[in-house]
């Protein structure tokens, strides 16, 4: 296990621990709550859980590209290539490394 993999398992531990906590106090409150209220918090939720869950896809795809030695933006394979210029999109690139490494 590599250092940013018991790093992700450390968020998800985190999250759900919060969950677990927060999630009886919010069931109380919602419970409560005027149902003009309630469809505003939906209404302000799913489209931010729906960035954030774009935004997370994004992010780890572009971090699985660059380990397995590809253009983090467009994904065209970088072996061989020490220009440090992407020749497909012409994005700046790190040092290309081989993935067979």
């Amino acid at each position: 296990m590599n250092r940013r993999t018991a790093y992700d398992c450390l968020v998800v531990v985190l999250y759900f621990g919060l969950a677990v906590y927060l999630l009886p106090r919010l069931l109380a409150v919602w419970a409560v709550a005027p149902t003009w209220v309630q469809a505003a918090v939906v209404a302000a939720v799913i489209p931010l859980a729906a960035v954030g869950g774009a935004r997370d896809a994004r992010r780890s795809r572009r971090r699985r590209r660059k380990e397995l030695g590809l253009c983090a933006s467009c994904g065209y394979s970088l072996t061989g290539n020490t220009s440090g210029v992407c020749p497909e999109c012409g994005a700046a690139v790190g040092a290309a490394r081989d993935p067979a490494d």
